[in-house]
């Protein structure tokens, strides 16, 4: 393939990472500072380095798009897989059409390739589906289920704080206050689901994961690892069937309680935990689940199993 003269590309470093915040708030409309999207990729309790690829326009020397993937790792039977997870793709809008996007995934494609990595994953919404699917010759083999539970409160007072940045201190406080009855320590503590592929969910990984965001609670003996943004989102849990109904009206008791009107979770079919929800509510067919094979593996993707915790957006 011809190289192009138009665009430049780097490999995203900590030199030319203000340059990767500029347009991450440029194309999403938000105001991450450096060390949030530092901290979401620096992942050197997996392996070094950043994974994404950034290009400038040739002539005026600006950033015009990027793609970047989470380095991961999975386990199968004690065995571990290190694969990364597709994250954000971005073009500012005056490059979108000229073909960045196919470019950048080419080149991190070639370095995670050369780095041993065995699969990317990911989730596309249905924007960016067809480009995965029809131009990157992405595979999809199902798709998350999703399962939102009202509150009992109607009025989205969580919402309205949320979204002044500046306020949502605040409102924390209330938040913690009423949660904190159910904090709760997961030393030694990891989610296991051994019938499927799943995430190593280990300290490191938890630590990574963790923000003021997060919370881990018990209820009973079940266990629930939820994210309050302005709605209660479930990550993950362990529970029982005959506990989870109880631990449901738990959660929706403290949620309305801080002004939040729904409660999400999601999940890969035939899972425990879908298996669970679907006891009490039906759900509803979310995200595609798709795969970029980069090495040749006998890895079986419809084993490989997936909750909202999984997601980079969590």
């Amino acid at each position: 393939m011809k190289e192009r003269t138009d665009y430049y590309f780097e490999r995203l470093n900590n030199s030319n990472f203000v340059h990767f915040v500029k347009l991450y708030n440029d194309v999403f409309g938000t105001n991450k500072n450096l060390s949030e999207l530092e901290a979401k990729y620096d992942t050197a309790y997996i392996i070094e380095d950043y994974w994404a690829y950034l290009a400038f326009d040739a002539q005026s020397k600006e950033v015009a798009a990027s793609y970047s993937v989470i380095p991961w790792v999975f386990v199968d039977n004690e065995q571990q897989i290190l694969a990364a997870q597709s994250a954000d793709t971005m073009t500012g809008n005056a490059h979108r059409g000229k073909g960045l996007f196919g470019v950048l995934h080419g080149k991190v494609v070639d370095l995670l390739v050369l780095n041993g990595f065995k699969f990317i994953f990911g989730f596309p919404n249905q924007n960016s589906f067809p480009v995965f699917k029809n131009k990157l010759n992405w595979k999809f083999y199902s798709k998350l289920n999703l399962y939102t539970i009202p509150t009992n409160n109607k009025i989205p007072i969580r919402k309205a704080f949320y979204k002044f940045s500046f306020l949502r201190p605040l409102h924390n406080v209330l938040v913690n206050r009423v949660f904190d009855k159910y904090k709760f320590d997961p030393s030694n503590y990891f989610m296991e689901d051994k019938r499927h592929i799943r995430t190593q969910y280990n300290d490191l990984f938890l630590k990574h994961k963790r923000a003021d965001e997060h919370k881990i609670l018990k209820i009973d003996n079940s266990i629930f690892y939820i994210k309050i943004t302005n709605r209660l989102l479930i990550g993950d849990f362990k529970s029982t069937v005959e506990e989870f109904e109880k631990c449901l009206l738990v959660l929706i008791e403290l949620a309305s309680k801080c002004g939040i009107t729904a409660i999400d979770f999601m999940c890969s079919p035939e899972m425990e935990v879908d298996a669970i929800f679907s006891t009490y509510h039906k759900p509803q067919e979310s995200l595609r689940i798709g795969f970029f094979e980069l090495n040749k593996s006998t890895n079986n993707y419809t084993k490989i199993k997936f909750t909202l915790m999984d997601l980079d957006t969590f």
